[in-house]
């Protein structure tokens, strides 16, 4: 997309919601209310991004596909893949973010989160202490 003559670009999050609005409605061609029920989305999304609860993962190896599959065993159904680790690991930031905004856009209560103590023999303490 083309910048306007005279408008000078800024980040689409610096914009004020009002702005926001503005941009789906004439740059998209949204109509109002959607626009603005996108803007809310957004929003809401964002905000269970940055509160994403430390649920546990588990990581496998599928050597058929070439992928790492990412289950979250706390949350029903929330699963996805990555060709890396690293890709899998963020994807499953964001299936996480997702489930937990949707079950918070429904009223419902969040599963617990899974806590496991390990803790260290008192050798291996010692052995980290002088090592």
């Amino acid at each position: 997309m083309s910048e306007r003559e005279g408008e000078q670009a800024v980040p689409f999050e610096s914009l004020s919601k009002r702005d926001q609005i503005r941009f789906f409605r004439e740059r998209v061609n949204m109509p109002p209310f959607l626009a603005k029920n996108f803007v809310d989305f957004i929003e809401r999304m964002s905000a269970s991004a940055e509160q994403v609860p430390p649920y546990a993962l588990t990581m496998v190896w599928d050597p058929d596909d070439r992928i790492f599959v990412v289950t979250v065993p706390e949350l029903p159904g929330c699963r996805t893949h990555g060709a890396t680790y690293e890709e899998a690991a963020a994807n499953a930031r964001e299936a996480i973010a997702s489930w937990v905004g949707a079950t918070r856009e429904l009223g419902e209560a969040l599963p617990a989160l899974r806590v496991e103590r390990h803790l260290l023999d008192a050798e291996d303490v010692l052995t980290k202490a002088v090592g």
